[in-house]
């Protein structure tokens, strides 16, 4: 039986440099936008109004996001907009956070250098665009039809349990 997990060259799973904020500030730039450096270490801009952050997590991984806050009263019409967006969308998480009312729109990757952030950059910024874009057109039709809420919401509270063990091979 072949082992997929094991390599025998370790330094091919290690990235050579990790990817710094000060890059991601450099190439958003040179992009064309005008970000800033959050006291986090997350880079943020503007696009149309729409604030998108680029940040990098566990050993090497980047996420580009976009947060929106939610109303109360639009948080069930939220999730089942966001969960038709992560069935649609192969490589967008999105999570609506009911404690301060927020959504979040997520795509990661594996980007440890400069050179593959630059590469992903531009698809992650079209990937969240038409993300929220479905988002927004579902969101609508979920708006204020409580028949359809009430239906929906407990289709959506199955389809949230069946979804919590999925599993992605890398």
């Amino acid at each position: 039986m072949i082992n997929i997990f094991k390599s025998k060259n370790k330094k091919m799973l290690k990235t050579s440099t990790e990817l710094t904020s000060k890059e991601m500030l450099s190439i958003i730039r040179e992009e064309g936008y005008f970000p800033r450096s959050e006291d986090d270490g997350d880079v943020s801009f503007k696009i149309k109004g729409t604030t998108f952050t680029f940040g990098t997590c566990a050993k090497g991984f980047v996420y580009g996001r976009i947060y929106y806050h939610l109303k109360r009263e639009d948080k069930w019409p939220a999730m089942l907009a966001a969960q038709h967006v992560e069935l649609s969308f192969v490589a967008i998480k999105t999570l609506v956070v009911p404690d301060n009312e927020s959504l979040i729109f997520s795509v990661e990757s594996l980007c440890g250098t400069s050179e593959a952030f630059r590469a992903f950059f531009n698809r992650a910024l079209s990937i969240l665009a038409d993300s929220v874009g479905a988002f927004a057109d579902k969101f609508h039709e979920y708006e204020g039809n409580e028949e359809c809420k009430e239906r929906e919401c407990q289709e959506a509270v199955q389809l949230q349990k069946s979804l919590s063990g999925k599993t992605i091979l890398s």
